[in-house]
């Protein structure tokens, strides 16, 4: 009994060995470090699926029908200032979105159908593809499922960046109409020196009938 209380007596008063501290220059490497590989591991969740992200990541064979809808929707809105410019991008990117869920959407659909496809069976070509259709959107599910809210989610930001687009437009357009009417040469008036007043005074009235009066009467 008197060992067991002599070794717990030791182990509690026996002070316990301090580990090993780290410089602070390896303490700012270390943060540092962890900071970069972070930064660097949440930049790449952009850049995922390309979807929701604040970036696009533009395959090779998106980048001539993104630069066609550019050119084209840049035509239609006919942005004149910098904001204007930052929504028709919005826009652009909202749709280039939307044709990729629909694209990624479609592909799963026909991986599923040839994977699914079973050419052994005894129904017809055409009912044993709508069958390979169902499996493949069976098993996919979650997939379409998630596609669907993304598209409505884009969707949505889309009527929101059209609808502010359209508001600034129409702002800046009647502020141009309004300094246009402002610039316009005012009308000349019309020359008043050559009016004959409508009314006359009572003393030229009378003065002009004593003229009459008086003046000789041809025989």
């Amino acid at each position: 009994m008197r060992t067991v209380i002599h070794n717990a007596i030791k182990k509690a008063t026996t002070p316990k060995p301090v580990p090993p501290t780290r410089t602070p220059l390896h303490l700012a490497d270390a943060v540092t470090q962890t900071n970069l590989e972070g930064k660097a591991r949440a930049a790449m969740n952009a850049f995922q699926h390309g979807l929701s992200g604040h970036r696009m990541l533009l395959q090779p064979h998106e980048l001539e029908g993104y630069r066609r809808l550019s050119s084209e929707l840049y035509r239609d809105y006919k942005p004149a200032n910098e904001a204007e410019r930052q929504f028709v991008q919005k826009i652009i990117d909202c749709h280039t979105r939307i044709n990729r869920i629909v694209a990624i959407e479609n592909n799963i659909l026909n991986v599923g159908v040839s994977s699914n496809f079973r050419p052994d069976s005894t129904n017809d070509d055409e009912t044993e593809a709508m069958i390979a259709q169902a499996r493949s959107w069976t098993e996919d599910e979650n997939s379409f499922e998630k596609l669907g809210r993304y598209e409505s989610r884009i969707s949505r930001q889309l009527v929101q960046y059209s609808k502010e687009l359209d508001r600034i437009q129409d702002r800046r357009k009647k502020h141009e109409k309004e300094l246009e009417e402002i610039r316009q040469p005012i009308a000349k008036k019309p020359d008043t020196a050559k009016v004959i007043p409508f009314r006359q005074t009572a003393s030229a009235t009378a003065t002009q009938t004593v003229e009459v009066q008086n003046s000789p009467m041809k025989e």
